[in-house]
């Protein structure tokens, strides 16, 4: 015996829902809302299964992109340390080959002008 209004309610729902449930599996607007709902699930497994059966080709040509680009980079990685060396070796000895005009114009810098000292001198103790 049911005693409170909730549980009246309860059932009184779900009695609805399943006479409107077993009244909609005739209807045929809901056979046909059934009916696109199938053919979407099979459109999507059938592209999941395709995408899926690509996988491997897939897994293979980016190992092969993988291996294609470690050589370039390696092919590169040798360009490159050659061009620093090189660069290196011709700025060394550059530096070495001008060490003595470096070393002319630091002292004549120094040095100064002895022609002008009395110039200078003037400023200096006026």
């Amino acid at each position: 015996m049911i005693r409170s209004r909730t549980d009246q309610l309860i059932l009184l729902t779900f009695v609805l829902s399943v006479v409107n449930f077993l009244s909609g599996c005739s209807d045929p607007r809901f056979k046909q809302k059934q009916g696109q709902r199938d053919a979407r699930m099979a459109y999507w497994l059938d592209a999941y299964a395709t995408h899926d059966a690509e996988g491997t080709d897939r897994i293979d040509q980016t190992l092969a992109l993988k291996e294609q680009l470690d050589q370039s980079r390696a092919e590169h990685l040798t360009y490159t340390s050659d061009l620093v060396q090189t660069r290196y070796d011709m700025r060394h000895r550059r530096w070495h080959e001008q060490t003595p005009l470096r070393r002319d114009r630091v002292a004549a810098y120094f040095r100064g002008k002895p022609e002008r000292i009395s110039d200078t001198w003037a400023k200096i103790a006026y």
